[in-house]
């Protein structure tokens, strides 16, 4: 039974991170090339208070399965290339992202 209750509660998690997420995306303010924009701040901060301890409870729902289950004892290379896998192609998109905002705002003139 633990371990239903566990699967849901993840589940519930990884629902509330994403649509954290989308909140979040939803209300930066994005600047527009060319355009100035206010120096008011990002209304979008305050969800990062609920959205971080949000999503350490996930990274720690998840580390839970994955250490209960095993999943790296049984020798298998499958799971950490995976992981890696992953891990990497998560570090080029944000560094993608992060490079496009820089150029935006590099070409940008501000009045």
């Amino acid at each position: 039974m633990k371990t239903k209750i566990g699967i849901i509660v993840t589940i519930v998690l990884i629902i509330l991170n994403l649509t954290f997420i989308l909140l979040v995306d939803i209300f930066t303010i994005k600047m527009l090339p060319g355009k100035a924009i206010s120096g008011n701040g990002n209304p979008a901060l305050l969800l990062w208070f609920i959205e971080i301890p949000a999503y350490i409870l996930l990274l720690a729902g998840i580390f839970y399965f994955v250490h209960r289950e095993k999943y790296f004892a049984n020798r298998t290379i499958i799971f950490p290339i995976c992981f890696f896998v992953i891990f990497v192609a998560a570090i080029i998109l944000q560094f993608d992202y992060a490079t496009n905002i820089n150029g935006l705002i590099a070409n940008s003139s501000t009045v």
